[in-house]
């Protein structure tokens, strides 16, 4: 007798498939490392003077996800903040049409908000 809509096998496979699922979508930790210190000229708020900042890159599993200043500010054993610096073309859109033209790159610091979270690996 039919005791339902599918055959046991169907709903053998329908359980099997639901779970190989389900252990598939287990995440995976990431690691986040830093990069070496890089100087670069980082303009005033004024413009006037050139001063040195020093960068590096905050690489998330190899992957270049932002560049950072200063050191890591501890928030718990497992959260860490660092501030963010940014690689800005100072360009403008139609000067980069006459292909002579090379971007004009400047970097600037993140502002009071500009803070990147991430969560290390105990």
């Amino acid at each position: 007798m039919n005791s339902g809509y599918f055959s046991s096998g169907v709903r053998s496979l329908i359980f099997m498939s639901c779970v190989t699922t389900a252990g598939l979508a287990v995440s995976k930790p990431h690691v986040v490392s830093f990069g070496k210190w890089t100087s670069a000229k980082w303009q005033s708020a004024s413009g006037e003077k050139q001063l040195d900042l020093k960068v590096r890159p905050l690489f998330v599993d190899t992957k270049l996800k932002e560049y950072t200043i200063g050191a890591p500010h501890e928030i718990t054993d497992r959260l860490f903040a660092v501030r963010r610096a940014f690689r800005v073309n100072d360009a403008l859109p139609g000067e980069m049409k006459d292909a002579a033209v090379t971007p004009r790159w400047q970097w600037q610091r993140g502002g009071d908000g500009c803070w990147s979270i991430a969560k290390a690996a105990v």
